[in-house]
């Protein structure tokens, strides 16, 4: 191709460019969520740290150098809770909700969104705490072992309803701008 070709169609592939993004924008477009609402959980939990000992064999002494030795060795984890919502009757959401950190000790986080259709639904949320505490122990400020909310709950378009855990009452609770239905 000769040199003076070049500048031309590079100005007609702008041109071209151009008009194309032009008529795209022309066409009408409508975000996924439109005309729904959304029920968010969102809080944060403390669960019961649970520790397995056992004694460190002569070998595994050995094997340590002499100011780590000792006479037994405890690994901890935070006992996990299994969220579940149904919206209407129908299971939503279902899953683990595990402590994060390298040791699994932090506390448990909780934020999961529902996209729902507006109007009124009946929420059912369980947050029940996955295996056993050791007996007698109820950990200061450790989050109750079961937490329950059954509610009626009217949504409009691009609403928010927030499940939460308050901690001074200890329950689960619905703020936000979901308007709780009295019937």
């Amino acid at each position: 191709m000769k040199k003076g070709l070049w500048p031309v169609l590079g100005a007609v592939a702008a041109l071209g460019l151009t008009a194309a993004l032009g008529a795209l924008s022309q066409v009408p477009w409508e975000p996924s969520g439109a005309g729904r609402a959304v029920v968010r959980f969102a809080w944060r939990a403390r669960s019961v740290r649970v520790e397995a000992c056992r004694a460190l064999t002569p070998q595994e002494q050995e094997n340590l150098p002499a100011h780590m030795r000792r006479a037994e060795v405890c690994e901890g984890t935070v006992l996990p809770y299994r969220l579940q919502a149904r919206v209407d009757g129908e299971l939503r959401l279902d899953q683990l909700v595990e402590s994060a950190g390298a040791r699994g000790d932090h506390p448990l986080f909780v934020f999961e969104e529902l996209q729902v259709t507006q109007g009124p639904h009946r929420l059912e949320v369980t947050f029940e705490r996955e295996g056993d505490a050791p007996s007698g122990d109820t950990e200061a400020g450790a989050t109750p072992a079961q937490l329950a909310l059954t509610q009626q709950i009217e949504l409009a378009v691009n609403e928010v309803a927030l499940i939460t855990y308050d901690a001074t009452q200890r329950e689960l609770v619905v703020r936000g701008h979901g308007r709780p239905v009295r019937r």
